[in-house]
């Protein structure tokens, strides 16, 4: 990795960021979001819902795709904003967690990322 970020609010929202040395070159945004969006809807400790389809954006200055997701486990309904992005020699993934009612709090982490 080339960074591993974590960072939590009180209420609980958190955002995650990887950013990995690219394994295989030339692989396309459109194909890095696949494999992303992929791997968790094929988890089977929990059921992850593709909410919003993956769609092209601009975010902090490049860009990205971006989805949400709900994950369900043990009774508990998260939802997850992925921006997805590639670079020439690095991938990398931002990931929102929040829970109902806490919108305000998924803005403000993805805002304080955009502006950076």
């Amino acid at each position: 990795n080339i960074i591993d970020f974590n960072a939590s609010m009180e209420s609980g929202a958190s955002v995650y960021m990887n950013v990995a040395q690219m394994l295989t070159h030339d692989i396309t945004l459109e194909e890095y979001t696949q494999v992303i969006l992929g791997e968790l809807t094929s988890m089977t400790d929990m059921t992850c819902t593709l909410l919003e389809e993956a769609k092209v954006v601009q975010f902090m200055g490049r860009e990205c795709t971006e989805a949400l997701v709900s994950i369900e486990m043990e009774g508990i309904t998260l939802y997850q904003k992925y921006f997805m992005f590639v670079e020439p020699t690095y991938t990398g993934t931002i990931t929102v967690t929040y829970a109902d009612g806490m919108e305000a709090e998924k803005d403000a982490l993805i805002a304080g990322f955009a502006a950076n």
